[in-house]
């Protein structure tokens, strides 16, 4: 009966009702009739739609008025409480005072369902304003973090030599360790080799994401949405994060050693406190990430199990005609 209706075969339909009236009850796995869009049978669509002279033909062929004005959509919804949130005033004057109107799953009245409308109206426009908002915030923060990691290769910490040394220069020997040391080259790149790379390192990628997020946002691209807006945010977490990594190797290359290790515990302190903060920003983001990805993953699942009933249908009823 329902691979039927689904596949629109009104004869076979109408001569399984004629041998079995009591199949347009049956609800399938998913609690639904056969006959409905979504989970909203013809009764739920005249009352969204306004069709007002529908709904009354519906109501007077109904013998059972009781399941008529009880029966549910998927969101638990009766015909008069998606007439309220669609704002159909006639049909809630035209079947408002029937006592068999129950609340809805979640335990809203009919009336309750107005202040929950507007409510819900403020919540999605404040959804809408929040992707501009936020790619707005994103556009001011992520040129000066780009600032900042850029100028931390052009004025490396602890300066850059003045000329060419090929001798001694105070405490260093340049032609032992280098030959000679380069003008216009980082000080402490031939001091702290190890150290003067990590911070090579941080800088560039804090550099390239933010740069990534400005390119993004200047691009053009269809990007105003909380899918790109997401996936920005954790690329500004991303820079941020190295933003932080890059002061704390420039502090360590500039700091004398015995204040460095008095200083420790308060560092360590201020680190981890850090490493939490970024640590929850970032795992609520990708957790966003993943129910969104789910919610996808579903909704195409339930389009592709429909799609194989539809075809399995029409090649059984081609296989049938031959």
């Amino acid at each position: 009966m329902h691979a039927s209706a689904l596949a629109g075969h009104f004869d076979f339909t109408e001569a399984l009702l004629s041998a079995k009236p009591e199949l347009a009850s049956r609800l399938d796995s998913f609690n639904h009739p056969p006959l409905h869009l979504d989970g909203r049978i013809p009764l739920h669509l005249a009352v969204m739609r306004g069709r007002v002279e529908v709904l009354q033909e519906l109501i007077t062929a109904e013998s059972n008025s009781d399941e008529v004005f009880d029966f549910r959509d998927h969101l638990g919804n009766t015909m008069l409480h998606s007439a309220v949130l669609l704002k159909q005033n006639r049909e809630p004057v035209a079947v408002g005072e029937e006592p068999r109107v129950k609340a809805t799953k979640s335990g809203f009245s009919s009336l309750g369902m107005k202040s929950v409308y507007r409510k819900f109206k403020n919540y999605l426009k404040r959804q809408s304003n929040w992707v501009e908002n936020m790619q707005g915030k994103l556009m001011l923060v992520a040129p000066l973090i780009a600032t900042i990691s850029f100028q931390v290769a052009v004025s490396p910490p602890g300066g850059v030599w003045a000329q060419d040394y090929t001798d001694s220069v105070g405490a260093y020997n340049c032609k032992v360790d280098y030959g000679k040391c380069v003008a216009r080259t980082a000080v402490l790149a031939y001091v702290y080799l190890d150290l003067y790379l990590l911070l090579t390192i941080y800088a560039m990628i804090s550099f390239t994401a933010s740069l990534g997020v400005v390119l993004l946002a200047i691009s053009g691209l269809p990007l105003k949405n909380k899918l790109c807006t997401r996936l920005m945010i954790i690329a500004m977490v991303l820079a941020i994060s190295f933003v932080f990594a890059t002061f704390e190797t420039a502090l360590t290359l500039v700091t004398l050693d015995h204040i460095y290790y008095t200083s420790s515990n308060s560092l360590k302190t201020i680190k981890y406190i850090w490493y939490g903060l970024e640590g929850i920003v970032t795992a609520f983001g990708l957790i966003c990430l993943l129910f969104w990805f789910l919610y996808k993953l579903r909704f195409v699942s339930d389009c592709f199990s429909k799609l194989l009933l539809y075809l399995k249908v029409e090649v059984t009823s081609q296989t049938d005609s031959f």
